[in-house]
């Protein structure tokens, strides 16, 4: 596995997302990181994860001053996200007892935060390593539901939100935002459809914030350049490969502006 501690000196580069840095079903070296590493010699990267976007902006400042970083890759992470659309929620209470809930924004319409009491549902997926799931189901059901009673503009209000105040974070600490958006989800059908529609307003969204955007969405997935192993939720090889060329384009412009910025004509 390649060695980020290697240089010291390079661009300190930070990827904070989930298991597309951490994949399961693909060597190291194959990984989009390892071959950014292997292609630009002037970066050191770093890599950390959030579990829920209501600890994104702890999670990242502490990466952020932990590892002196200089520019951050944010993944709009598909599956807390995925939660905040559904009416019915499932989570893990005490003693990890599964507990059902009504999303707190139906029982609170000013509501404008995700409360944090919830955030222990997403043990299900820390310890559920293959995900067995049907294309279309109740999960589909519910995010149906979700997206006619208006969920889906919560959730995306929200997660904006979220990205807004960890710009603002960047900022202030001298720091490079970058947002990966969500990628594709064909395990299921409305997970999909939902992960497209964040993706489509985080494109809009980010352009009038001035802020980064890297799209992974509109991928026109094809039978012999799939980018998704067969369980349709981890990237494979060629994915990696098509993630880490659409990164590398901005690295090389922040790179560039950097020794422009350093070495005035």
């Amino acid at each position: 596995m390649c060695n980020h501690n290697e240089n010291r000196n390079g661009l300190k580069v930070g990827f904070i997302g989930g298991c597309i840095s951490f994949p399961i079903g693909l060597e190291n070296d194959k990984v989009y990181h390892a071959l950014l590493k292997n292609a630009l010699s002037e970066i050191d990267i770093k890599m950390d994860k959030y579990y829920t976007y209501s600890e994104l902006l702890d999670t990242s400042k502490e990466f952020i001053q932990r590892d002196s970083i200089e520019v951050v890759f944010l993944f709009a992470r598909h599956f807390p996200y995925m939660v905040l659309n559904k009416p019915f929620i499932r989570f893990y209470g005490m003693n990890t007892k599964v507990k059902y809930s009504l999303h707190p924004w139906l029982m609170n319409y000013k509501m404008k935060v995700w409360p944090k009491y919830l955030d222990t549902y997403i043990s299900e997926y820390r310890h559920q390593k293959i995900p067995k799931r049907k294309y279309f189901g109740l999960r589909d059901i519910n995010s149906i539901l979700g997206k006619i009673l208006g969920l889906h503009n919560w959730a995306f209000r929200y997660i904006e939100k979220c990205i807004v105040e960890l710009n603002e974070l960047c900022i202030t600490n001298g720091v490079k935002l970058v947002v990966i958006g969500p990628t594709k989800n064909p395990e299921t059908f409305m997970g999909d459809r939902i992960c497209t529609y964040l993706n489509n307003r985080l494109v809009s969204a980010m352009s009038i914030k001035n802020i980064d955007f890297i799209d992974i969405n509109s991928y026109t997935d094809k039978n012999e350049h799939s980018i998704f192993q067969p369980d349709n939720i981890h990237f494979n090889e060629f994915g990696h490969v098509f993630l880490c060329d659409k990164i590398k384009t901005i690295l090389q412009q922040i790179i560039s502006s950097k020794l422009n910025l350093n070495h005035p004509a």
